[in-house]
């Protein structure tokens, strides 16, 4: 009998720890996975707006230090402009031609590289102000080489962040990818697809929209400090012998209005260009996928984070415009963030284009307290109460000025009867003297 319960409670002992080994670590793997990322779903831009406003749910974690980036649709990942070309059609907006145009990791960093000297070649030809570069300025030239870039050194290295932070920001293909400190500019370019003026471009009903918001970890004043040996220093200590692959680069807005405009500062995921003779195939992963591997293998490292590492906002963007329309209220449009004709042009096409769906979902905007007034409310006739005064407030002192003006007219009224009483009374003692005499 002992035996029999000395076998089961061993068998108990053995599962408890089979259970703890393999479920209840993946339970808490799972649970930092969910940390470090995490999502919210709103079921309208109404709802999302209503949150924001109220800084309620996500949004009342959000600190300075946290940056934003919008996303028209939300099949789309993070994802660089220069991975979603292949290693020939890179080199073909160079006009070069080599026997290897295999999509490998080495000839992905030579592509990039070709296309920054041929931007830094021809702004300089131009007399267009660059950022200074000793190798770019040593090795532009019209042809495909190695020279360019050190191959001992990680791509990309700093010295090119100024130069492709500018080719970045004029439509180049760079592997940065753009962000803002500011949620509504995050906003206007999630919506910026409905704003195309080529109808079939913009997104079907039933679209969704992105916002990703992800902590810059290390900001002092809303500028990014330099955090390479911050995070050396951090891996040094917990014994992690990589670096910090992701960084933040925050360019120079002297000579740039629209970057200005649009509080730019881009990341860039760091690559090891360390050639063993063996090329390898280039790897294309979004920046959420790549973070969450990176925790993977170093969970000391991240310990360090704060969490959750990254938000991704889903905004079902069937009423988008009603976005549009709070944008406009904050003065954040095409004007604003293009500075310049472009932007003036574009935003009396967009204001025109919001207009123009309003009218047909028979939505009306009150221009005196901006409310939206629905379509079943226009119906019925309904319409916002305008109010005698500026924003409904009534002057303060309203009452009391007419009490006072009240007042001043009984007191002048009494003034004028007592006036006629005393006149009457003097001619009455006027009569009496003579009747005397």
């Amino acid at each position: 009998m002992i035996t029999l319960v000395c076998f089961i409670a061993l068998i108990l002992i053995i599962i408890g720890i089979v259970y703890y080994k393999f479920f209840k670590v993946k339970e808490n793997v799972m649970a930092e996975e969910r940390k470090i990322i995490e999502e919210r779903m709103f079921n309208s831009c109404d709802e999302f707006l209503q949150a924001l406003g109220k800084g309620e749910d996500i949004f009342a974690n959000l600190k300075y230090q946290f940056i934003y980036r919008g996303l028209s649709r939300d099949t789309y990942e993070l994802i660089p402009t220069a991975f979603r070309y292949s290693v020939k059609q890179l080199l073909d907006l160079c006009q070069v031609r080599t026997n290897n145009e295999k999509d490998t990791k080495i000839n992905q960093i030579v592509a990039e590289s070709l296309i920054l000297m041929n931007f830094y070649t021809n702004c300089d030809l131009s007399k267009l102000y660059i950022p200074d570069n000793k190798r770019l300025r040593r090795n532009a030239r019209w042809v495909c080489d190695y020279s360019a870039i050190n191959i001992k050194e990680k791509w990309m290295p700093e010295d090119f962040y100024e130069i492709a932070a500018l080719a970045q920001h004029y439509g180049l293909p760079t592997r940065l990818l753009d962000w803002t400190y500011d949620i509504k500019i995050a906003i206007y370019f999630a919506i910026s697809a409905y704003l195309d003026r080529d109808e079939s471009n913009r997104p079907k009903e039933g679209n969704n929209i992105v916002i990703w918001i992800l902590d810059s970890t290390i900001t002092k004043a809303g500028l990014i400090d330099d955090i390479t040996s911050y995070l050396n220093e951090i891996n040094s200590k917990n014994g992690v012998n990589s670096i910090n692959k992701l960084k933040f680069i925050r360019p120079r807005y002297l000579g740039n209005p629209n970057l200005t405009a649009q509080k730019g500062i881009l990341t860039l995921w760091e690559e090891d260009v360390s050639y063993n003779g063996v090329d390898e195939k280039r790897v294309v992963k979004s920046l959420d996928v790549l973070i969450k591997e990176y925790a993977k293998d170093n969970e000391n490292f991240m310990s360090m984070l704060p969490k959750p590492f990254m938000y991704k906002i889903v905004i079902k963007a069937d009423d988008w415009y009603l976005l549009y329309q709070w944008l406009k209220m904050h003065r954040c449009d095409a004007s604003y963030l293009f500075p310049g004709y472009r932007g003036a042009a574009d935003t009396i096409f967009q204001d025109s284009i919001v207009r123009e769906i309003m009218k047909s979902k028979k939505i009306k905007l009150c221009s005196d307290c901006g409310i939206i007034i629905k379509s079943s409310e226009i119906s019925k006739g309904i319409q916002p109460k305008k109010s005698k005064t500026p924003n409904g407030i009534k002057p303060i002192n309203s009452k009391t000025s007419n009490g006072i003006q009240q007042k001043d007219s009984e007191i002048s009224q009494g003034i004028q009867q007592k006036n006629i009483d005393g006149n009457k009374s003097k001619n009455k003692v006027k009569i009496k003297r003579r009747r005397r005499k």
